[in-house]
């Protein structure tokens, strides 16, 4: 078997007289540096310009083409007419190299247009005045995919950089006749259209989503924070397309959710960079709802009829329904959530999160079925609009969480308020405070009594003092009390 070094090739690209024609007008990018190409099984792809475009040249390291010539041919005519794909031709006897002991050798070669990579693509228009590309660029892989189902036209190897961008954000897919892998196209062209949302949305945020997780775990995790912060935003098609690729979906389904995404309008999503860069340490938190459940496992039926079920709820896009002891989730069209426990009772689903009880307690989940909060408290409440959990354990202790299940406050009440205005009343023992909904202790349990925040105002009563504060917590004016209590009459 011949071996040819890098330089072979190259003084073949540079030098070699009697190239194919089409080949002739075209040279290397930055040779003498040694840059412009790329290494792969039995193959080195160099990139080359011809004064307008660049293109890539691919060709073989051994004797042997990893894909026969005959092969490419009927590929690449399989895919003349869809304009998706970067334009590529077959090039017999391309080029002569010697290898190493001299001998010649013709090399037959694939010459493809070239076009920038999506994460390159993103960088140079994530600016707001370039969004409108990204928007271009967004509905042309709504198109990919809806073409690719139509013709039934099947990549194999799509990806980050086979994804590529000419200057008007038009798609055109490359590297098609030498994929020699095989994965979900739509699955690709789904994560595609996310990140191409998420940069519009937040530039920070994608740049953590564009490093590929190491793990399915961190995949998954990322998946399930995408999924909350799109849910508490509203942005429910990016909260399905992360649905879709933390399930396994047919391909129909896959078009659809990128077509709804493509037309979604680009908002800020700032709690998604928020859950991608906090990092829990249960150590430091010491929060009892981390322990591991060693129970068994709830599996709902894949479908479930609805009048089968002795109880049936509709609310947020789900269903929650009763077969006689016993809860469970499930879609609109009777699709079953599988949640990780044997359920006593479910709660409604509100932006994205509902709580539930087992037999040890009570806890919470999230759309997926995933356990946002153990099943370990004896109490537990959800508020959508704050965006916090209130929870207390088995010695009346109570506790303020995030939407991800992560413990806020550190010193904790005996007894909490409902949550209003970003404010939170605090009983301990016989004196009242107020927590922010961050978990932050804003004043220390000072108050003989404290109500909840209403148009910017709290009453409260300190000894035979009965009064209003603002939200600085400070009293105010005897001006602004007339106000205030004239208001509360008038209710």
């Amino acid at each position: 078997m011949a071996h040819f070094t890098i330089d072979a090739y190259f003084e073949a690209l540079l030098y070699y007289p009697q190239r194919h024609e089409r080949l002739v007008d075209m040279y290397p990018y930055d040779p003498l540096a040694r840059r412009g190409y790329k290494i792969g099984h039995d193959t080195i792809a160099f990139k080359l310009f011809d004064g307008k475009r660049p293109w890539s040249l691919t060709l073989p390291t051994d004797y042997y083409f990893p894909v026969t010539a005959q092969t490419i041919k009927i590929r690449i005519a399989e895919i003349a007419d869809c304009s998706l794909f970067a334009e590529a031709q077959y090039l017999e006897e391309a080029i002569t190299v010697f290898d190493n002991n001299g001998e010649p050798h013709i090399r037959r070669a694939l010459l493809q247009a070239d076009y920038t990579a999506l994460p390159d693509f993103i960088r140079q228009n994530c600016a707001p005045k370039y969004r409108n590309n990204l928007r271009i660029a967004l509905q042309n892989i709504a198109l990919a995919s809806r073409t690719l189902q139509r013709k039934r036209i099947r990549h194999g190897a799509l990806s980050f950089h086979t994804l590529t961008f000419d200057d008007k954000a038009q798609l055109h897919i490359t590297d098609y006749p030498l994929s020699t892998k095989r994965s979900n196209d739509h699955a690709r062209l789904a994560e595609a259209a996310l990140l191409l949302f998420v940069a519009a949305c937040d530039i920070e945020a994608y740049k953590i989503l564009l490093n590929r997780s190491t793990s399915q775990e961190e995949y998954q995790q990322r998946l399930r924070h995408i999924i909350s912060a799109a849910e508490h935003h509203g942005i429910v098609t990016l909260a399905n397309i992360a649905k879709h690729l933390a399930t396994t979906v047919n391909s129909n389904t896959y078009s659809e959710a990128i077509e709804a995404l493509a037309c979604e309008n680009f908002r800020p999503i700032p709690l998604l960079f928020s859950l991608l860069t906090t990092r829990y340490d249960p150590a430091r938190h010491n929060t009892p709802n981390v322990i591991p459940y060693d129970g068994e496992e709830y599996c709902a039926d894949e479908v479930v009829d609805f009048n089968e079920c002795d109880e049936v709820f509709y609310s947020d896009n789900f269903v929650r329904y009763r077969k006689g002891s016993f809860w469970g989730y499930a879609h609109w069209d009777g699709k079953c959530i599988t949640v990780e426990r044997l359920l006593t009772h479910a709660g409604d689903f509100e932006e994205g999160r509902a709580v539930i009880r087992t037999a040890r307690g009570y806890g919470m989940i999230d759309t997926t079925g995933h356990v946002v909060m153990n099943d370990v408290w004896k109490d537990l409440h959800w508020y959508a609009d704050e965006n916090i959990a209130l929870a207390a354990n088995d010695k009346d202790q109570w506790y303020i969480f995030d939407r991800m299940g992560r413990r806020l406050s550190t010193i904790p009440a005996d007894w909490l308020g409902d949550p209003a205005e970003g404010f939170v009343v605090a009983r301990s023992g016989k004196k009242f405070g107020y927590y922010s909904t961050n978990g932050d202790r804003l004043t220390d349990c000072i108050y003989d009594e404290a109500y909840g925040f209403s148009q910017g105002t709290a009453l409260v009563t300190k000894g035979s003092s009965r009064y209003h504060i603002d939200t600085s917590l400070h009293r105010i004016s005897t001006r602004d009390e007339e106000i205030v209590r004239k208001r509360e009459l008038e209710k």
